[in-house]
């Protein structure tokens, strides 16, 4: 199970949403929902933008590995 889907499914669970209500909050289908939630196709910034403010919280926290402060960029200068 990818994280998005692991985080997005805790935040439904505790706020009593399934997958119908998600999507009719988002404007598409429950079974777009579900392609987005498996990672079979890519949630819309705006949508991602909706999904942090039906919880309260920021985009980062739920779209964003945590580990992406953690990557080391090299630079080499010729």
């Amino acid at each position: 199970m990818n994280n998005i889907k692991r985080i997005l499914l805790a935040y439904m669970n505790i706020g009593g949403l399934t997958q119908e209500d998600m999507g009719n909050l988002l404007g598409i289908s429950r079974q777009s929902f579900n392609y987005k939630l498996n990672g079979r196709v890519a949630f819309t910034d705006k949508e991602k933008i909706k999904i942090a403010e039906l919880f309260n919280t920021d985009v980062g926290s739920i779209f964003f590995s945590p580990n992406v402060s953690n990557v080391e960029i090299k630079v080499s200068v010729q």
